[in-house]
């Protein structure tokens, strides 16, 4: 693996809290960007969409904002949650943008499009509209995303995250250790510079006695 990996879903607005932290960590360019579907994940993995559990729902959109506003990052709820976040997903491939530089800017523009410009997410018009007044074009993004390739490459996406142990958005890969969830950021840098303070002993003892029951 030549780069970490960042697997994310535009319907996670902890995705895109990662995504800007990263930025201000100047961190965001070393990764690969791997939308995924988040509803499939909680399938294939048995749990429940996260919009079910209305404790659970409010309870998180509530630390999002605490998160956001702690980090001055604006965040804004899109007109409806949860939407449909198929069609930002495929125009965010690999496929549908070509090159890494068209992916970064077309993902960073539906993150402010969704989440801080409150645009109906759901509709392909508004977000070809966001990505051509950003001097993007949406239409053949659009087109592509319909493309056999796009579609093969998000399902390639989630057949992957699921084999290296995926079970929520946003996390980061480097190849060998998941991190999960904006707060694990600071794990990850940590991990990255040698300085994990996880005791492997430990986490493999407790682990093998989790196992065995």
């Amino acid at each position: 693996m030549d780069h970490p990996i960042f697997y994310f879903d535009f319907l996670s607005p902890y995705s895109f809290l990662m995504w800007e932290l990263l930025k201000k960590r100047q961190l965001l360019e070393s990764f690969e960007y791997k939308p995924i579907i988040l509803g499939k994940i909680f399938k294939e993995i048995g749990q429940k969409n996260i919009a079910e559990i209305k404790p659970k729902r409010d309870y998180l959109f509530k630390k999002a904002l605490r998160i956001a506003a702690e980090n001055e990052i604006s965040l804004l709820a899109p007109l409806q949650h949860p939407f449909n976040s198929l069609y930002a997903l495929r125009m965010t491939t690999q496929h549908a943008t070509e090159t890494k530089e068209q992916q970064y800017r077309t993902i960073d523009c539906l993150w402010k499009a969704l989440w801080q410009s409150r645009i109906d997410a759901g509709n392909p018009d508004e977000l070809i509209k966001a990505l051509e007044e950003s001097d993007i074009n949406g239409k053949k993004l659009y087109e592509k995303a319909f493309e056999t390739e796009a579609k093969k490459e998000l399902v390639s996406n989630l057949k992957e995250a699921l084999e290296v142990g995926v079970f929520g958005v946003p996390t980061l890969f480097d190849g060998k250790e998941l991190f999960w969830g904006v707060e694990s950021l600071e794990d990850y840098i940590n991990y990255t510079k040698g300085n994990d303070p996880l005791d492997r002993e430990l986490y493999d003892a407790i682990k093998a006695s989790i196992d065995e029951n």
